[in-house]
């Protein structure tokens, strides 16, 4: 493959594992959400 293309893959695969970061913060602020709600 290309340098380039080689690139921008693992700059594409860094952001899918920021981005699956990101969703685990949410899934976690919304269950502090449901406990602070059933509380």
């Amino acid at each position: 493959m290309l340098p380039a293309c080689s690139l921008q893959l693992a700059a594409c695969s860094l952001q899918l594992a920021a981005c699956s970061l990101q969703l685990a913060a949410c899934s976690l602020q919304l269950a502090a959400c449901s406990l602070q709600l059933a509380a």
